[in-house]
């Protein structure tokens, strides 16, 4: 019995055993199984983001081709201001605009009609078709509508100014563009014609302006050296031959000529206007004891004493005399009662001034101030921005009283009657001083590039390239003993 009982009970463990075994296989095997299937969806996964990878960068591809022909210039640029920009610069930006846009460039009349005015649109819409939608032709238009001829680029280029808060840089940058305006405007296209252009324009310089007046119509075109010396030549051939032998009245004042640049000046005509200041030699004049060869602050004599009628002080004449205007409102300065006194000849004098293109505002042109004056009030309300400097100012003819101290300092751009001067040296006076706002001195109107004269009871400021009034007849009579006064 026991012998089965054993049989029976090896049977049964070795029937749990093989199901055991079995079990196991098949764990195993389902195990194997999820491990496959998990691996074949880690697989599906990877190969879905990257798909989904390669197809974004597709769409990112094909909306970066589809987006950028649609950027529109006009949200990218300002529309043109020709108070405030420049029209060459404005069309360079233009164009770079447009190449980074893909634009056709049979597009770009399009486009660039959008920024300009509508008075400038209209002009070229008055163009034949062909012509109004060929943008070198629309560039040449706008340049001869605001006048920026290869001429008005040389003069550009040798009159250009750092702007106050720019770099050196960007005029660097508005110097080239000016310069390849101007050579690209008379096509000097080669090293032989650009070195012409510059010798040329080298001996216009040196050229008398009498002798520019005669060949204005011409004068910018000439840009070859040998037509340039050829007509230089027979005029002053012709010149030497039909002039005239009988000496000048004395006395006589040139009209047409009294209004000329520093360089155009000879020293005949200095001693006309202003008396001898130097002899044959060249050694200047001592206007204390009358002899050549030094100044009269270097003058060993003892310097005469000026005593003015009025109050018996010394120091000042006369005319000039403090005590004398007390009669007179203490609120003006001399210089304006002087101007006041005849209101016609004050309103020939005053003027509307930009400053920094801001409001207009009322000035006196004063050629008898060696600085420009601006009320304190008027600065703070067109906020600019001044440093102090207390700087003693003081009348003509007494130097010892100073007739007022400014409060201020200022650089600012001038502009009057459309001539613009830029960085002038401001100083800012109490309101009391002036009945003025502005009163603009020689630090302006002596600038190389202004130029001024009075044609009947007004004066008329134009640039000095312009040459507006040089045929205008200058109706004033000079009062000789005036200038020999000042002189």
């Amino acid at each position: 019995m026991e012998g089965r009982r054993t049989e029976e009970q090896e049977y049964e463990e070795g029937k749990r055993k093989e199901e055991f075994e079995k079990r196991k296989r098949k764990e195993e095997f389902e195990e194997q199984k999820r491990k496959d299937e998990m691996e074949f969806e880690l697989q599906k996964i990877r190969l879905g983001a990257e798909g989904r990878f390669s197809n974004s960068v597709t769409n990112q591809n094909v909306n970066y081709t589809q987006i950028k022909p649609k950027l529109e210039i006009r949200h990218l640029m300002q529309k043109f201001n020709s108070d405030e920009n420049d029209l060459s610069l404005y069309l360079i930006i233009f164009e770079r605009l447009a190449k980074q846009a893909e634009k056709l460039e049979n597009t770009w009349v399009t486009h660039l009609l959008g920024l300009l005015s509508y008075d400038v649109a209209q002009l070229i819409a008055r163009e034949p078709e062909e012509i109004a939608n060929d943008y070198n032709e629309v560039k040449k238009i706008l340049l001869k509508r605001y006048k920026l001829t290869p001429e008005k680029y040389r003069q550009k280029f040798f009159m250009h100014n750092k702007n106050l808060g720019s770099t050196w840089k960007n005029f660097s940058y508005e110097l080239k563009s000016f310069f390849n305006e101007w050579v690209n405007g008379v096509k000097a296209d080669s090293f032989e014609k650009l070195r012409d252009l510059i010798i040329t324009d080298q001996i216009k310089r040196k050229v008398s302006q009498k002798v520019k007046d005669h060949f204005i119509d011409d004068w910018s075109k000439l840009n070859s050296p040998d037509d340039l010396v050829e007509k230089l030549d027979d005029y002053d051939t012709l010149r030497s031959t039909f002039r005239s032998k009988q000496p000048s009245k004395e006395g006589h004042y040139d009209k047409r000529n009294s209004f000329k640049d520093d360089s155009a000046v000879t020293t005949n005509e200095k001693r006309k206007l202003y008396g001898v200041t130097h002899n044959e030699r060249g050694e200047p004049k001592c206007f204390n004891c009358s002899n050549f060869g030094h100044i009269a602050r270097n003058c060993s004599l003892p310097k005469s004493v000026l005593t003015s009628r009025e109050c018996n002080e010394t120091g000042h004449k006369a005319i000039n005399c403090v005590a004398k205007e007390t009669i007179h409102s203490s609120d003006e300065s001399l210089s304006l009662r002087r101007v006041g006194e005849n209101s016609e000849e004050s309103i020939s004098f005053l003027k509307k001034v930009k400053i920094n293109n801001c409001d207009n505002v009322q000035a006196l042109i004063d050629t008898g101030n060696s600085c420009c004056l601006l009320k304190i009030s008027v600065a703070q309300k067109l906020k600019l921005k001044f440093e102090r400097a207390v700087n003693k100012i003081y009348g003509f003819g007494n130097q010892k009283m100073p007739a007022l101290t400014s409060i201020g300092r200022i650089k600012a751009d001038i502009e009057v009657d459309n001539v613009k001067a830029k960085n002038i040296i401001i100083y800012a006076v109490p309101d009391d001083a002036q009945s003025f706002d502005l009163i603009i001195g020689r630090t302006w109107l002596d600038l190389s590039h202004i130029a001024y004269t009075k044609m009947g009871k007004r004066v008329h400021i134009e640039y000095r390239e312009d040459e507006l009034f040089r045929n205008f007849p200058i109706d004033e009579k000079v009062n000789r003993v005036c200038l020999k006064r000042f002189s």
